[in-house]
């Protein structure tokens, strides 16, 4: 039995460096002659399609992240699967918005988040308190446009009870820590931005926030992502709410770098005993 890996940290049996390289006919068939292929964060959809087609067992499961891709596909898994979520408007372009909006119908309702669809980590996430900040937004937009990116929504902006519940799933393993304003945070609670960590306040909406991902998982197949969820300042008891799925995400909440991969190689092997496939 072979392991093909295109991950860097965790070798396998065979490693291919695939890296901003084109996928050749001779990688197509390693895979189809593996048990199992296990494959980086950064794995593109034409990478994963080929894994999925070659090879039985592949690791993450990204099918979710590529059937539903962005904010806006997520925003669809959401109301599919019945998961709570803030009120969502979606928009492919800045002229479907106008053509959406017509006349001013439908109304929005403010205060609202604007975010551009696949901007990730609290990237291209601003407040929208009134009707006088969408002109700059839309120009945000119309600029995305240019760059060959597309898309943006709105979100019924809903306050948190205690800023942002990060929950990890790595396979089996899933970690819960909250994301707090922190003294130079921006709009968008981010780690990258100033957000402080806190993996000890409000243990039972933890607990809550990871059984709500679990369930997300098991109906999805997701395995290798961070959920971000609010409970609703007004209402608590009532969340979470998921806002979205970060499928590239910051390690600094789970102790850094090399504690990410320490529990990502656990959990690997544990995917392929699962299975009953040696490393």
């Amino acid at each position: 039995m072979t392991v093909l890996s295109f991950h860097p940290c965790f070798p396998g049996d065979r490693y291919i460096h695939c890296a901003g390289r084109s996928l050749t006919e001779d990688k197509k068939a390693a895979m189809g002659h593996a048990t199992a292929v296990i494959l980086h964060q950064a794995c593109g959809p034409a990478l994963y399609a080929e894994a999925q087609k070659r090879c039985r067992h592949v690791f993450p499961d990204f099918s979710t992240r590529f059937t539903y891709p962005g904010k806006i596909g997520q925003a669809e898994l959401f109301s599919k699967i019945g998961v709570a979520h803030p009120e969502t408007m979606t928009y492919k372009t800045v002229k479907g918005f106008f053509e959406t909006h017509k006349a001013g119908r439908p109304s929005l309702d403010f205060p609202l988040v604007f975010k551009l669809d696949k901007a990730d980590e609290g990237h291209g996430v601003f407040p929208v308190t009134g009707p006088e900040d969408l002109p700059p937004l839309l120009d945000k937009a119309r600029a995305w446009e240019r760059t060959g990116q597309a898309g943006f929504l709105l979100q019924r902006y809903v306050p948190p009870f205690f800023g942002v519940l990060r929950v990890v799933v790595i396979y089996k393993k899933f970690v819960a820590y909250w994301r707090v304003a922190g003294a130079t945070t921006g709009f968008a609670v981010n780690i990258a931005r100033g957000a402080d960590i806190d993996d000890q306040a409000h243990p039972e909406l933890r607990e809550k926030g990871i059984a709500a991902v679990q369930a997300v998982c098991k109906k999805t197949g997701i395995n290798l992502a961070g959920f971000d969820l609010i409970f609703p300042a007004a209402r608590p008891e009532s969340g979470p709410l998921f806002l979205e799925i970060n499928y590239y995400f910051g390690r600094r909440g789970l102790g850094g770098s090399e504690r990410y991969y320490t529990l990502l190689t656990q959990e690997i092997n544990r995917w392929l005993k699962d299975r009953q496939i040696a490393a």
